[in-house]
């Protein structure tokens, strides 16, 4: 123990051991909450009252905080508003799960924080923002971007270190499974009974968008989640036995969140299914290549639908424009059309991005600035305002944090992976090792999705900061879950 009173453990990834001080009494508090419930009008007292109820349970257990954060992300409000640092309830809930972990480390409630090897890498990552922001013209914006970073870094560590045992963690990851099919069944719900803004009919369909208000981050979170919710809805073969309650549940997830995103027809997100499901196939079967041949079966039975007509004219105009839409060309020699509009106003904003990163190499324009830059460096006269970024995270951060940002970044993607790796090699149980390739699958599905978006946005990143954080609590789990039938 050093003078800090922290012991450190050995091991792949760092466990810091923390010596508790005595707690606030809970009378105390519930004096404190009660006088200030009371103080308040009725309405702000009543909605107070809940809050501080939420905020207890949550105190007393962090896990509830991480099941209830599963819905906040998609259900919540989304927080790309023109305030400057505008407070969401994903926001409030990570914040006060943190509280809540740090109030029950210094309680000796729990004595371990699990460090794993995705944590310096996101620390470098943030100080390197730090330093861009430190140079740009307005740090408060950058403060806001920021902020993403260190919320998706504290739910990793938090999740690894609360819930190493599997009743925790499975928990979790049945929230996760509702919320995915309460959203995709919203979807379904916008899709046919075309409730929507016009903009988003395409023929005779509209895109389903849910709660994210645009259907690509819709596609988005649905291609972070399902890869999960499939994994773990046939690791044991359901149709071959009697499968258990959280089986059913993926099963239920997987079917209705895959319609819906075939509902969204965002193709950045199908891309990212498709890779994520190939590794999913690869990983999970025996017969690897049979599955591949299988692809490339499908693949030339859609083709041949395709030359007979057979297909929908809209389905097969969406999957006609695929090759255009991973092609590179000079969107500023390019008239834009009502065909190919979409594809030309993205690959304008990837231009002004790289003319953002030509000006500023070492450290970019500044977190969260690229929309403030883009008047300067557009392309043409077509797109006068931005869409808010790049719509390629790479080049997003490249515009933003320069060359020592999207190497931070991709060290920090790097370590992401090499935490989902290592937790699969020490998961002991088949469920277990089911959780860590859907988890596996999904990091993929995003990496190419974040080529054509940014799914950092409405709470995403915190997502995502969670499933990392299982697949680092599955590697670092508790010694008795090896004792625990999956």
């Amino acid at each position: 123990m050093n003078r800090w009173g922290i012991h450190t453990s050995s091991g792949p990834a760092a466990a810091v051991r923390l010596v508790g001080i005595p707690r606030l009494s809970t009378a105390a508090a519930a004096l404190i909450l009660g006088t200030a419930a009371g103080l308040l009008p009725p309405r702000l007292g009543i909605a107070f009252a809940a809050g501080a109820v939420a905020g207890v349970v949550i105190f007393v257990q962090p896990v509830l905080g991480l099941a209830a954060l599963t819905a906040a992300v998609p259900f919540g409000t989304s927080g790309d508003s023109e305030s400057t640092v505008p407070i969401t309830p994903t926001d409030l809930l990570v914040g006060l799960i943190l509280l809540a972990a740090l109030a029950g480390l210094l309680a000796r409630r729990h004595r371990v924080v699990v460090l794993s090897r995705a944590f310096w890498p996101g620390v470098g990552f943030i100080a390197v923002s730090l330093l861009s922001a430190s140079f740009a013209t307005r740090f408060d914006v950058s403060l806001k971007e920021i902020l993403r970073w260190i919320e998706l870094l504290a739910v990793l560590v938090i999740t690894a270190t609360w819930c190493r045992e599997a009743r925790q963690r499975y928990l979790v990851v049945g929230a996760l499974l509702v919320s995915l099919t309460g959203e995709a069944l919203l979807g379904w719900a916008q899709f046919f009974l075309r409730h929507g803004p016009p903009s988003f009919r395409i023929g005779p369909f509209l895109r389903a968008y849910g709660t994210f208000g645009q259907p690509n981050p819709f596609g988005g979170y649905l291609a972070m989640v399902l890869p999960v919710a499939i994994a773990l809805a046939f690791w044991r073969r359901p149709w071959a036995g009697r499968p258990d309650r959280l089986t059913l549940l993926a099963l239920l997830a997987a079917v209705t969140g895959g319609i819906a995103l075939l509902m969204s027809l965002s193709r950045g997100a199908w891309m990212g299914l498709l890779a994520g499901l190939a590794l999913l196939l690869w990983t999970q079967t025996r017969r690897g290549g049979l599955v591949v041949l299988a692809g490339l079966l499908l693949s030339g039975a859609l083709a041949g639908l395709a030359v007979t007509h057979l297909l929908p004219a809209t389905i097969l105009g969406r999957l006609a424009q695929v090759v255009e839409y991973v092609g590179l060309f000079d969107a500023s020699r390019v008239v834009p059309t009502a065909a190919n509009w979409a594809i030309v106003e993205r690959m304008a904003h990837w231009q002004a991005a790289w003319n953002m990163y030509q000006a500023y190499p070492i450290l970019g324009v500044g977190p969260g600035h690229y929309a403030l830059a883009y008047p300067t460096f557009r392309v043409n006269n077509f797109w006068l305002l931005p869409l808010g970024h790049a719509h390629n995270i790479y080049l997003n951060v490249m515009a933003e944090t320069g060359f020592l940002g999207i190497l931070s970044y991709l060290v920090q993607l790097a370590s992401w992976i090499a935490v989902i790796i290592a937790a699969r090699r020490r998961a002991v149980t088949p469920r277990d090792r089911a959780l860590v390739a859907g988890i596996l699958a999904s990091s993929i599905a995003v990496a190419i999705h974040n080529g054509f978006d940014n799914l950092y946005v409405h709470g995403l990143n915190a997502q995502l900061g969670l499933l990392v954080g299982l697949a680092a609590a599955i590697e670092h789990a508790e010694a008795r879950d090896e004792r625990e039938c999956a």
